[in-house]
């Protein structure tokens, strides 16, 4: 049955929904496999141990072990993509961080948690990464450096949330 196949399991998410005009990351090669933003963004989840479940036009979704992980790969992404000379091109990538129990089947990751990252990074402005206030309590006591929260209501899920901007320099 298909409940067979479903694991349930808890997963920070970073979701990063790129540029306009940006193509698809394909891991093997293809048509956007020399794009740097692509590969910028793709080193820094796997050097901080990420997965990239799904690809949906220029959107990445990747899962962590743990919160560090996934702001890290986040910081790591948004500074590699300021200090990259993009010639005329301005490139300002946003990203969303949530974390939470998740369905995994096969490779890839369904569920509320999925989709709440998605709203979050929905939210953001091209070059900041926001996460939810979840995602924020994992990380109480870590180094990241905290700015605004904003409370918001995202498409689909009741109710008003707490976003917070995570700051980032080069």
């Amino acid at each position: 049955t298909r409940a067979a196949r479903h694991a349930t399991c808890s997963v920070p998410c970073i979701v990063v929904p790129g540029r306009h005009s940006c193509r698809t990351i394909y891991p093997s090669g293809g048509p956007a496999a020399n794009d740097p933003q692509h590969c910028m963004s793709w080193e820094a989840i796997e050097a901080h141990g990420g997965y990239v479940f799904r690809t949906i036009g220029d959107a990445v979704c990747a899962a962590f072990h743990t919160a560090p992980d996934a702001s890290a790969a986040s910081l790591d992404a948004q500074r590699a993509l300021h200090a990259e000379p993009w010639g005329d091109a301005v490139v300002r990538v946003r990203m969303g961080l949530h974390a939470g129990e998740v369905i995994k089947e096969g490779e890839d990751f369904f569920g509320r948690n999925v989709i709440m990252a998605a709203r979050v990074a929905s939210q953001a402005n091209g070059g900041e990464i926001l996460a939810s206030s979840v995602l924020k309590a994992l990380l109480s006591g870590s180094d990241v450096t905290w700015g605004n929260s904003r409370t918001v209501e995202l498409k689909g899920l009741s109710g008003e949330h707490e976003i917070w901007a995570v700051e980032w320099s080069t």
